[in-house]
């Protein structure tokens, strides 16, 4: 019987070619008592993306499920195409108690970070979620204010 995965961590990706594997390092570098569950949601980017996602779940089956969504299948909202879908499967996908969000031009520093979440979730039954504060790095990886 397979021991369903402890933390899910969702990824929605589209045109991030540039950061994607960043973010995926990041996943994949956390430490702590869990097990985890990575879903990639890829969502028809028309540059390299979906090819560096690909190399990924090839090379970490055991912990990468990577799903490609046709471009033309995204939901519309007020006429303006959207990765809502993209986010949705993704949640449907995830197997594990608890469920952390990363986009694809995101990252983490802290190797520890999912831990310390989980300590704080375990301790802490009447809570549904948890935060950090977030550092707003630009396309220059200068560090900007007021994020």
């Amino acid at each position: 019987m397979n021991k369903l995965p402890v933390i899910s961590v969702c990824i929605a990706t589209y045109n991030h070619q540039e950061f994607i594997a960043k973010a995926l390092d990041s996943v994949l570098m956390q430490r702590g008592e869990f097990t985890l569950d990575i879903i990639v949601g890829e969502d028809g980017s028309n540059d390299d993306t979906a090819d560096i996602v690909r190399g990924y779940a090839e090379r970490y089956p055991d912990s990468i499920r990577a799903f490609f969504h046709d471009p033309r299948d995204k939901l519309f909202i007020n006429g303006r195409q959207t990765g809502r879908k993209n986010f949705l499967h993704n949640l449907m996908q995830a197997k594990g108690e608890y469920i952390a969000l990363l986009d694809g031009d995101d990252y983490w520093l802290d190797e520890n970070k999912l831990q310390k979440q989980l300590i704080i979730l375990q301790q802490h039954d009447d809570l549904v979620a948890c935060g950090h504060p977030a550092i707003y790095v630009d396309d220059n990886d200068q560090q900007q204010a007021g994020f």
